[in-house]
């Protein structure tokens, strides 16, 4: 992200970058963009017109609702037209932009076990999906350990969204539940392990193979 961030100018290209590119049919007005990327409107807005001259991204009138709750009486319904902002498909270097910002890794991975294990005593963390550039997953992210902080979890996961520009799919898993689910031959756990994947801590000492 760093590298990138430096060739392409800022952080917030690069994240509202791979936000359209893994988005690539919807419609965003401005502030959903600038909110997925965690950065200010103005500067979010600033990006987008940057891309609109490139042909990167094109404009699309959108439609706001807003439902107003009014004491004793039915809610107040508003709508308003608003600009919005999708992928140009024709954009003629698409593939090979979607190569660099997409195909590199997303997120380095000792940053996100510092940042994970903040939530508490991490013993396993695979990743997979999005992080190995297999969309078919059933997960990106795996997370095993003990008294686990949920809340703190969700957070780190937000800001990681920010930065990837996509929801993450991600399970947190006390290791005991983990360790019957595997004995189990729990579904969820076989489709991580038995399919393509990457330890990114193992104090299990799992290999491939549970027992």
């Amino acid at each position: 992200m760093e590298i990138l961030s430096k060739l392409f100018g800022s952080p917030t290209r690069v994240k509202l970058m791979r936000f359209f590119l893994f988005n690539p049919d919807k419609i965003y007005s401005s502030k959903e963009a600038a909110n997925r990327a965690h950065s200010n409107q103005r500067e979010a807005e600033k990006e987008l017109r940057i891309f609109e001259k490139a042909n990167f991204v094109k404009r699309r009138q959108i439609i706001e609702t807003e439902i107003i709750n009014r004491r004793n009486k039915k809610p107040l319904v508003r709508r308003r037209k608003l600009n919005g902002w999708t992928l140009d498909r024709l954009f003629p270097y698409l593939l090979p932009l979607k190569n660099l910002i997409i195909n590199t890794t997303l997120i380095d991975h000792r940053e996100m076990i510092r940042r994970l294990a903040r939530a508490g005593s991490l013993k396993l963390v695979i990743a997979a999906g999005v992080f190995i550039q297999q969309e078919e997953s059933r997960l990106d992210l795996l997370i095993v350990g003990d008294h686990l902080n949920k809340t703190v979890i969700g957070r780190v996961v937000k800001v990681m969204e920010s930065e990837i520009g996509k929801e993450l799919r991600y399970v947190i898993l006390e290791t005991l539940e983990f360790k019957y689910r595997a004995s189990i031959c729990d579904k969820l756990v076989r489709d991580v392990l038995d399919y393509p994947h990457q330890k990114l801590l193992d104090k299990l000492e799992i290999g491939d193979k549970i027992e």
